[in-house]
């Protein structure tokens, strides 16, 4: 493919995007999947991979929110400039006519560098003028933007280029399509789940040993941290969920006329698939939840039956506060609700406290995490930390707390 001056094209290049704070996770996740040239960034990482291990990236990632492989890269002095750069990529190398695809455009770096580029609707809407008009010019018509369910999605990155008042525009393309987080288990509509990632992170910070600990969780919800701790007590991919239930699923990756056009590609992740498919369930790694509320006990209940793992995972209606050991040791989980608006907190504060108390008189020797976005509210856990980690659930600073009880 023949570029002009305003355009380089890229290659080799992706970047692996994460909730902020599960970055060392996701960077150890990388390196077990033996990519080893790579950069750690502000929730995610960048990485230069040759050897089809992105597709491991792709398959197996836990903890990924979403994979992108860049495309080309130009330097830009305005947001006028997306115009020409977008107009001059060969678009009709990556997809088809009949494909529909969206813009979604971020910045990075760019606040103090005095250029006049600070909205990234118009970034968007300039770039996609662009990729229009050069099927326009080319065809005489041009392919439809869908931003819900777009079949190629186009992430514009701007940042700091090494020149003075000059930045640079990195197009990249999202190998998954829809977000890597979505395992495709949960079906109810629960009020304010975990996305599956971050839940899969709080377990694996947890470091529990399914085979000499029992796992917990003492306020279920709609049992995303349970499946997600069975999944990897099992060793099932994230990815099995979706092969398993929608044997028609693909990535958008499936979708690119570059990859559709390298057999070797479609081989390496057809076989990669099947891989996924395969695991064993040890009948003696049970993990058990808990909650009060009948509702979210018949979300959680639900979401397990679509899992298929059921045989290995145990629910019960019970009061957190009122919990009692039953296979010790134990490593106890808790997100409770943190208190959004106004007059909530007076209630919740007495709930924390107990569950406190709780801990503190029946589950000695056991561990205990507990993960809130009220600071307030865990102070009336009348316990010590041993750990406090900062995440992020969405928008919200959190976090998970380890209590080592005695």
């Amino acid at each position: 493919m023949s570029l002009n001056k305003f355009v380089e094209r890229t290659k080799n290049q992706y970047f692996a995007s994460c909730p902020v704070g599960l970055e060392q996770l996701l960077e150890k996740e990388l390196k077990s999947f033996g990519i080893e040239d790579y950069v750690t960034e502000r929730g995610g990482i960048s990485f230069v991979d040759k050897e089809y291990k992105y597709l491991e990236v792709l398959l197996h990632s836990r903890i990924a929110s979403r994979l992108f492989q860049s495309l080309y890269t130009a330097t830009i002095r305005h947001e006028k400039d997306l115009y020409k750069v977008s107009n001059n990529i060969d678009w009709d190398h990556l997809m088809r006519m009949n494909q529909t695809f969206k813009i979604k455009t971020i910045f990075s770096g760019t606040k103090d560098r005095g250029v006049p580029i600070k909205n990234s609707l118009i970034c968007s809407q300039i770039f996609k003028d662009g990729m229009v008009d050069f099927f326009n010019s080319k065809y005489g018509k041009r392919p439809d933007v869908d931003v819900k369910h777009a079949q190629i999605s186009l992430l514009l990155h701007i940042s700091p280029d090494t020149q003075d008042r000059l930045l640079r525009a990195h197009i990249l393309v999202d190998l998954g399509g829809e977000p890597l987080s979505n395992r495709s288990y949960r079906r109810g509509g629960f009020e304010a789940p975990l996305r599956e990632n971050l839940a899969a992170g709080l377990v694996q910070m947890m470091e529990i040993d399914f085979d000499k600990e029992t796992f917990v969780d003492t306020m279920c919800g709609s049992g995303t941290v349970l499946i997600e701790a069975a999944m990897m007590a099992h060793g099932i991919s994230p990815s099995y969920f979706k092969i398993k239930n929608y044997p028609e699923y693909t990535f958008a990756i499936e979708q690119f006329i570059p990859f559709m056009m390298e057999k070797e590609n479609i081989e390496v992740l057809n076989k990669m698939k099947a891989e996924a498919s395969k695991f064993t369930l040890n009948p003696k790694r049970i993990v058990y939840g808990f909650d009060d509320s009948v509702k979210s006990l018949r979300e959680c209940s639900d979401n397990i039956f679509s899992s298929g793992l059921d045989s290995v995972i145990k629910v019960k209606k019970e009061d957190a506060t009122e919990l009692k050991p039953f296979q010790a040791p134990h490593v106890l989980f808790c997100n409770p609700p943190y208190a959004k608006r106004m007059g909530e907190e007076d209630g919740l504060e007495q709930v924390y406290h107990n569950y406190g108390e709780n801990l503190k008189h029946e589950f000695k020797g056991d561990r205990a995490y507990v993960f809130t976005g009220n600071p307030e509210l865990a102070k009336k856990i009348s316990l010590r930390t041993s750990k406090r980690i900062i995440l992020f659930n969405g928008s919200i600073e959190c976090r998970l707390l380890e209590y080592k009880l005695f």
